[in-house]
């Protein structure tokens, strides 16, 4: 059962998936800095990274509109280099780099 208002259930543009992605990223730092017990760690942080790649194969869907406010969000997000720790380079560097985005979107 979905809750309302849930990501499954809610409209879909690109300022959310730009949230999503900073809420993801940050709580990826914090888990990094705060849980030592690495199987608990690593834990956690791999489900921040499956949301993220959920979003990654979504960005196509987006309108122009959103797809310009997405980079404009994400451009803006600060220590996703976390990030590059818990995934591989090929997977971490659309966070990154703008030219692999525009590609994923199609532009």
């Amino acid at each position: 059962m979905l809750t309302k208002g849930s990501d499954m259930r809610s409209s879909f543009d690109g300022r959310k998936v730009a949230d999503s992605i900073r809420f993801c990223i940050d709580n990826t730092n914090i888990t990094h800095q705060n849980i030592s017990n690495e199987s608990l760690r690593l834990y956690i942080i791999q489900n921040y990274v499956a949301t993220i790649l959920k979003y990654k194969d979504k960005i196509r869907e987006l309108s122009l509109d959103d797809y310009s406010e997405f980079e404009m969000i994400l451009e803006g997000i600060e220590n996703k280099e976390v990030l590059s720790k818990y995934m591989s380079e090929d997977v971490y560097m659309w966070l990154v780099d703008k030219k692999i985005r525009m590609k994923l979107y199609g532009a």
